[in-house]
């Protein structure tokens, strides 16, 4: 227990400012919902129970009044959907205002999101980034990876399309299920970061490259 000084005594004291607390949660927690227990230390007042028992410990002890720590364990319920920066108020769940005894602070838990090994998140969208190699950019390819709701995610660009740097594939649906559309999700966007050219080509393969590509644009 410590002894804290008495500020702002009186009935009419302003009510305490809020506790922060920041809950990390993995994509797949926040694409699924879930329920998150978080320990929580709040300092109260070691025996005054009513601000004149506080007003008088503190006149003996020279404006001091003595606070404890306990700790509380609160249930966090997850939506499916939530972002990072969601805030979840608690009432008084915060720590007392050194003589006022039973004015505790409100608790905000404030959701934040842990960074994904696969994806990055984009509102309800999921980023997924790659490089693909100069024969699938010119011949086209399929990606398969496993999506945040643990199956297969396949993209594939349109047939007969040549994939640049930077172009996206999109793949419907696919992504965070959405707060506002009860029932949608976001969409997987698949972005080629880089066309990794081969080092060395033979004659051959340069002759094949120039009669192939005599017609391109």
């Amino acid at each position: 227990s410590g002894m804290s000084g008495m500020g702002g005594m009186g009935g009419g004291a302003k009510r305490p400012a809020p506790e922060e607390y920041r809950l990390a949660l993995s994509l797949e927690d926040l694409f699924a919902g879930c329920r998150k227990k978080l320990k929580v230390t709040r300092r109260v007042h070691a025996t005054a129970k009513t601000p004149e028992d506080a007003q008088a410990e503190a006149q003996r002890a020279n404006g001091a009044v003595a606070m404890r720590e306990i700790e509380e364990v609160i249930e966090v319920d997850v939506k499916p959907g939530w972002k990072a920066g969601t805030k979840l108020t608690f009432a008084a769940k915060g720590s007392e205002q050194p003589g006022q005894p039973g004015k505790s602070a409100d608790l905000v838990v404030v959701i934040d999101e842990k960074p994904h090994a696969v994806f990055k998140r984009d509102g309800d969208d999921l980023m997924y980034g790659c490089a693909i190699t100069l024969r699938q950019a010119l011949c086209g390819f399929k990606l398969t990876f496993r999506g945040v709701d643990g199956e297969d995610v396949v993209a594939q660009p349109a047939t007969g399309e040549v994939t640049s740097p930077g172009a996206t594939v999109r793949v419907k649906e696919r992504g965070m299920p959405s707060r506002k559309r009860p029932g949608g999700r976001g969409d997987v966007i698949v972005k080629v970061d880089r066309v990794d050219f081969p080092k060395r080509a033979t004659e051959a393969q340069r002759a094949g490259f120039k009669e192939l590509l005599s017609g391109a644009k």
